[in-house]
């Protein structure tokens, strides 16, 4: 057996079985589904690697293999990009951005991120924490009521939070949580926190919402699903670049 098509079958098994933990731990979105087409797409050229290797043109082959070069060193390195906090802990607010709630419990990625909003708040007592998300299918109460409830379990003062309850999206969590900020006296310095694969696309969000001065703290993501979300921010991150 030729060692590319043993490379192929290996990694290919590998993403799958990733997608397979992703599907099962996070609900099912762009990002799994793009897991779960590159491990049947490195599957297929693997049990069919006569007909990928003497069929199918060279050049098709060599753009899909420099289109997944690329798609991947992107994800890595938003992921990286995503980890280096520029947070300095004087900062007068710190907005901690929505991620899904199923029904009325937090999901994985957002209790992830308010364990970094709180680790934050203990370290800088006077910031004042804003939490951002409205409700979506499938959730029975908004992103920040979910979040609030969290935060109290945990010891911070309702005095320290504020709610931000009606975006939809990245963008409405920066350009609503900025009408909140408005509403308070000394709010100059604003720091976000969010999971790191998303940190790059947010920080250009924040400034497209007027906060120029924003800095950034991350959420940890669990391994395996830093594939399938980092492909789906990757996605939007194109997106947004051809399409806004």
């Amino acid at each position: 057996m030729k060692k590319s098509r043993i490379a192929f079958l290996a990694f290919g098994g590998l993403v799958t079985v990733n997608a397979l933990a992703a599907t099962v731990a996070s609900s099912f979105h762009t990002g799994v589904f793009l897991n779960w087409c590159l491990g049947l797409a490195l599957l297929s050229c693997g049990i069919w690697h006569r007909i990928w290797t003497e069929v199918v043109p060279k050049a098709v082959r060599c753009i899909c293999y420099g289109g997944g070069a690329l798609a991947l060193l992107f994800v890595c390195f938003l992921i990286v990009y995503g980890q280096i906090d520029t947070v300095t802990y004087d900062e007068d607010a710190i907005i901690v951005l929505g991620a899904g709630v199923r029904g009325e419990q937090l999901s994985r990625t957002l209790q992830n991120r308010l364990d970094a909003a709180i680790d934050y708040a203990e370290k800088n007592p006077d910031a004042v924490i804003i939490v951002s998300g409205g409700q979506g299918s499938g959730e029975a109460i908004p992103e920040a009521l979910a979040m609030e409830r969290y935060l109290l379990s945990r010891g911070i003062p309702a005095a320290r939070i504020r709610k931000e309850a009606l975006s939809t999206s990245t963008r409405e969590n920066f350009r609503f949580s900025q009408a909140v900020l408005n509403d308070m006296q000394g709010s100059g310095r604003v720091a976000f926190v969010t999971s790191d694969f998303h940190v790059f696309r947010a920080t250009f969000l924040a400034r497209d919402a007027g906060l120029e001065q924003v800095t950034h703290l991350h959420g940890r993501t669990p391994w395996f699903l830093h594939l399938p979300n980092g492909l789906r921010e990757a996605a939007a991150v194109v997106a947004q670049c051809f399409f806004s």
